[in-house]
């Protein structure tokens, strides 16, 4: 924990670290910046869908807001990154399925 983030700031950290790892292997490029809103750094995620769909993100305690969209997109909150890509991707969501539909089977295989 670093001495200069309050308890929100470490909670929106450790959110995004375990964001970025858990969909990672189902977009093109995730990458953290910050950006400026209302003359403060805000954290936030660049990200490009499978379907070349671009996407600024900002993170907060209320959750993950489309700031930029490459296509017309609701610009709604949603309470994760896996909620938020799961609306906006289609790849997202039948990689996905894919994964499940792996893990499944190994445990499966193991189990028998």
């Amino acid at each position: 924990r670093r001495a200069d983030m309050s308890d929100d700031e470490q909670a929106i950290d450790e959110d995004i670290v375990a964001s970025i790892t858990e969909v990672k292997p189902r977009v093109e490029s995730i990458k953290r910046l910050e950006i400026e809103n209302s003359g403060r750094g805000v954290p936030a995620l660049k990200i490009k869908t499978l379907e070349g769909i671009e996407l600024v993100v900002s993170v907060s305690v209320n959750g993950y807001h489309i700031e930029e969209c490459s296509r017309q997109l609701k610009m709604k909150d949603f309470d994760s990154l896996h909620a938020l890509l799961s609306e906006t991707s289609k790849a997202y969501v039948q990689k996905f399925g894919s994964s499940l539909e792996e893990a499944l089977l190994a445990l499966s295989q193991k189990d028998g």
